[in-house]
């Protein structure tokens, strides 16, 4: 006996519909978002609140957005969009976006490289109080990005770091007083003099 093939016209017109959704976009304020692949119903959904978030004002949302810009794994990289939805963040003190704005600027990516514009947010974060952004100024003073070298006030913004409980600042103050010590070592007379100078 043989078996009539049963139509589920109900389940094949749901499937087409959802392949359908998958390649259009999120709306029509959203239409230039373009994406790396095709969503589920799910991450479209996410993702188009997302974007009403961020236009609404949101700075999580706005960093998040940078955030997907910038990672290029759902929607096409774009480092000009991820700088513009950081910057709409860090003006309201978002601290992410702050320091992942700055990472932008001294990288140059999606802006013009701006070693000063970068030290400023990390400064401004720095002087707040947030242990990350002490470290990384720190970081930039030892180097000289943004600001004139100055080991010294480098090891400052480490020490403050450290006492918040940054391991890697902690770990660069180590590094900085094995150097010295190591360069103290290869020059005894310059050494020397310094501290008959200071005795005297």
């Amino acid at each position: 006996m043989r078996q009539r093939a049963v139509k589920r016209p109900a389940l094949a017109g749901a499937i087409m519909l959802l392949a359908v959704a998958m390649f259009l976009p999120l709306s029509d304020a959203d239409a230039q978002i373009r994406t790396r692949r095709p969503l589920s119903a799910i991450e479209r959904d996410k993702l188009t609140r997302l974007v009403r978030d961020a236009n609404e004002g949101y700075d999580v949302a706005r960093y998040k957005l940078g955030t997907v810009y910038l990672e290029g794994k759902i929607v096409r990289q774009s480092y000009p969009d991820a700088v513009k939805w950081f910057a709409a963040a860090a003006e309201e003190g978002h601290v992410h976006s702050m320091l992942t704005l700055a990472m932008l600027y001294s990288r140059g990516q999606g802006v013009k490289a701006d070693p000063v514009a970068a030290y400023g947010l990390v400064k401004k974060l720095a002087d707040r109080g947030f242990r990350m952004a002490q470290y990384n100024l720190g970081m930039m003073l030892e180097t000289g990005q943004g600001a004139a070298k100055d080991v010294k006030a480098a090891r400052g913004w480490y020490d403050l770091a450290a006492k918040a409980g940054s391991p890697s600042a902690i770990h660069r103050l180590r590094f900085l007083d094995e150097f010295e010590l190591t360069a103290r070592m290869a020059d005894p007379e310059k050494t020397c003099c310094a501290s008959q100078a200071g005795a005297g």
